[in-house]
């Protein structure tokens, strides 16, 4: 009688864990998002921003998803890609989007002319908040 208790105890409780398990609400784009930055953080950049394309296209309005998008793609050189990218944006940055757009206009900005007085503005912007920035104050010096 006892066994059968516990086994009854034992099943009720593991019906309860995966009742809660499946309540647990998705995040979506968290899971290329993770893959993205797994894959950034190993070098396999192409990967990483075919798994952040991803992350997009799963969670548009995710501004972190954009801004760290946008970030890799400047590391690599797309500069014009993540000016598009964080254009959609608008005036909702934060300290690090608006860093990482002020280096995407700045790269860009080098193939572009008409973009150098923007570049320079968002680069005056964003040094504003982080004046000790290596690389904010390189790309204005360029300018």
């Amino acid at each position: 009688m006892v066994c059968v208790l516990l086994l009854f105890l034992a099943a009720s409780v593991s019906v309860a864990q995966e009742e809660s398990a499946s309540e647990v609400p998705t995040i979506p784009g968290l899971e290329e998002f993770i893959e993205a930055r797994i894959l950034e953080a190993s070098g396999q950049y192409r990967s990483a921003l075919q798994a952040y394309d991803r992350a997009m296209q799963a969670a548009p309005d995710q501004m972190e998803i954009k801004v760290s998008y946008a970030a890799l793609l400047v590391e690599v050189g797309l500069g014009e890609r993540a000016v598009e990218v964080l254009a959609e944006v608008g005036d909702e940055l934060d300290g690090h989007g608006k860093r990482v757009r002020a280096l995407a206009l700045a790269q860009y900005s080098g193939r572009n002319p008409e973009y150098l007085d923007e570049a320079e503005s968002a680069l005056r912007d964003a040094l504003a908040e982080r004046e000790d920035d290596p690389n904010l104050q390189l790309s204005l010096g360029q300018g």
